[in-house]
């Protein structure tokens, strides 16, 4: 495929580009990032492309004669009404021109996509949600460019209207990784995340973000963010803002208010959405934690004292069964499934 030739019309109804944008993965996000790096005249063009269907509601329908002959109908009656869409004044007739090239290939972009089974609806009016399973990992593109990934067992809400120059507001219950596109690409529009009592604001950047049993962590690995804590306001009626640095992590206890910041490795909490774990003098209290949140199994330790020991190293994320064993020889315990779903451990 020659995308080196193609305007914005033709990727809104090329079926890779839609399935890109729709539904990414690890691959086409490769494939598209290494293209953009390559065409990068072009990253305009795609932006706007992206944004045009990620704003379309779908739904799958047959494509009935009568409605294809409708819709011909109206573009003819469109194409035959004056226009100053195009407005050039030397020389005039280029307008009507161009309006009835991008009529015409707008027209063979609904009727495709009526063809395929898929009707233009609305423009998104609901609030959109985006859930995982445990031991599932999404890839979401947001309308603006911005891009998440969602670890298991987490859910992502947006807000209803996603335009340019509106506020950017999400709510995160779990954990995802974020890259965000600049307000400036955006209209100036704020990109706020929601987790708990917390929110995170943020301008061109990456973080981490993370809630669980009513505790919140931010890791900040590019960019800066603006973190505001409960519902509290300062004597000026403005929440009182925390701002964190590169490679800072911030944790807040809900419960008891309680708030700490520390340098760490980024590596030890942005690992898993590459498919592995690191480990450094990771204590097997937070291991548990992962074992539950993100594989979904209960876990039973018999012994307290295996609760205190720490663990070091990159283990696999995508195989439960081979981290455990990992874990298990690396920290010298027994763990054993049970059909239940129990994870038992005991020296």
């Amino acid at each position: 495929m020659d995308y080196h030739l193609y305007k914005k019309e033709d990727f809104i109804i090329d079926e890779d580009f839609i399935s890109w944008v729709k539904h990414p993965d690890q691959q086409s996000n490769h494939f598209w990032d290494r293209w953009l790096e390559e065409n990068p005249q072009k990253r305009e063009l795609v932006q706007e492309a992206r944004r045009f269907v990620l704003r379309l509601d779908f739904e799958k329908k047959e494509l009935s004669v009568t409605r294809a002959n409708a819709l011909l109908s109206r573009i003819n009656q469109e194409i035959e009404e004056p226009t100053d869409v195009f407005e050039i004044e030397k020389e005039p007739h280029r307008g009507k021109i161009l309006r009835f090239r991008l009529l015409r290939n707008v027209a063979a972009a609904i009727i495709l996509l009526l063809g395929l089974g898929i009707t233009y609806v609305s423009l998104q009016k609901e609030a959109k949600t985006y859930t995982t399973v445990y031991q599932e990992i999404k890839y979401i593109e947001l309308p603006d460019g911005s891009r998440v990934v969602l670890n298991a067992n987490s859910s992502l809400k947006l807000n209803k209207n996603w335009r340019k120059g509106k506020l950017r507001e999400l709510w995160l219950e779990g954990e995802a990784y974020f890259s965000v596109s600049s307000s400036r690409q955006y209209g100036g529009a704020a990109f706020i995340v929601h987790a708990g009592d917390a929110a995170v604001e943020v301008v061109g950047t990456e973080f981490n973000l993370r809630r669980r049993k009513e505790e919140v962590r931010v890791l900040l690995t590019e960019g800066k963010v603006n973190v505001y804590l409960g519902n509290e306001a300062t004597k000026d009626g403005k929440k009182e803002v925390i701002q964190i640095k590169v490679g800072e992590m911030l944790e807040y206890d809900e419960k008891n208010r309680v708030l700490s910041t520390q340098e760490v490795n980024t590596a030890v909490y942005t690992s898993w959405k590459t498919d592995k774990l690191v480990f450094e003098g990771t204590p097997f209290s937070e291991i548990v934690d992962i074992i539950t949140y993100t594989y979904g199994h209960e876990v039973i330790v018999k012994d307290i004292e295996i609760m205190n020991r720490k663990l070091s190293g990159t283990f696999p994320s995508d195989d439960f069964d081979s981290l455990l064993k990992a874990v298990s020889l690396a920290l010298e315990i027994q763990i054993n499934k049970t059909e239940a779903h129990t994870i038992m451990i005991n020296l």
